[in-house]
């Protein structure tokens, strides 16, 4: 009797098991079951997910610009035209971003009385990060559509950045060129001239180091095919600077120049 109640109960088990898995299989594949995953599947779009963050605010105008599609143009003249505009906004946004640092750039400039032949030629002052950042505060805010305020982040990180480097370098070069040819032009007056016979023999001593160090820089420029007039007006200023010092450093620096001459030939 407890072997049949035993196997009674075992088949009861089995039989409660196998309606469970029934009921599962049939609630699963139910056609309300099979609408939610459909909608499910269906919601799922793909998307890029990113920590970045915009510092600059899109320009809706340039947007509806590019995604007009009542134009009867063809697709060719079309990606031409939104070439072209793509191309004229991020200039305009590009010399936006300059203009404060092009304006910073140009306080660094010496003073012009700083510019004396008788002092070293003057260069650009160097570039201060915290100088620079104080002035974003004075920048008037945007006053039209064509105009673009900057965050101060996005520039700390511009001034982080091998582009801000090469941009500096090419900035300064251009700017202590210019200095120079100011500076030459200072040395090749005829102002000057007329003053060397007033000058004190220290500075007039200087001042021949100076026309020296120049003329041997306009030799090698020369030397290298580039085309010079400078090397004759800086010789007979040469030759002015050794007329106004006294008899004997006369002889002694015409000496050193006839030395010079020989061996240049």
């Amino acid at each position: 009797a407890a072997a049949a109640s035993s196997s009674s109960s075992s088949s009861a088990l089995a039989l409660s098991s196998l309606s469970s898995s029934s009921s599962l299989s049939s609630s699963s594949s139910s056609p309300k079951n099979k609408q939610t995953n459909a909608n499910t599947n269906s919601a799922f779009k793909p998307s890029l997910v990113s920590s970045y963050r915009p510092t600059v605010a899109v320009n809706k105008d340039i947007l509806r610009q590019l995604l007009k599609s009542s134009s009867p143009t063809s697709s060719a003249v079309r990606s031409a035209v939104n070439n072209e505009l793509l191309r004229r906004h991020f200039w305009r946004l590009t010399q936006s971003f300059l203009m404060p640092l092009n304006r910073y750039m140009h306080t660094l400039l010496p003073a012009r009385s700083e510019l004396s032949p008788f002092r070293a030629p003057p260069v650009l002052r160097p570039f201060s990060v915290s100088g620079f950042l104080k002035t974003l505060a004075d920048i008037p805010p945007p006053t039209s559509s064509m105009s673009t305020a900057f965050p101060e982040e996005l520039y700390r990180s511009f001034l982080e950045s091998d582009n801000f480097a090469a941009w500096h370098k090419g900035r300064r070069h251009t700017a202590n060129k210019h200095l120079y040819q100011q500076y030459l032009r200072q040395i090749l007056s005829a102002d000057l001239r007329a003053q060397l016979p007033s000058i004190h023999e220290v500075e007039l001593v200087d001042l021949y180091l100076r026309v020296k160090e120049e003329l041997a820089s306009q030799r090698r420029l020369q030397a290298d095919g580039k085309r010079n007039t400078s090397i004759g007006p800086l010789l007979e200023l040469l030759s002015h600077i050794i007329d106004s010092l006294p008899t004997d450093l006369q002889e002694t620096l015409r000496r050193k120049e006839q030395l010079a001459e020989q061996k240049q030939l």
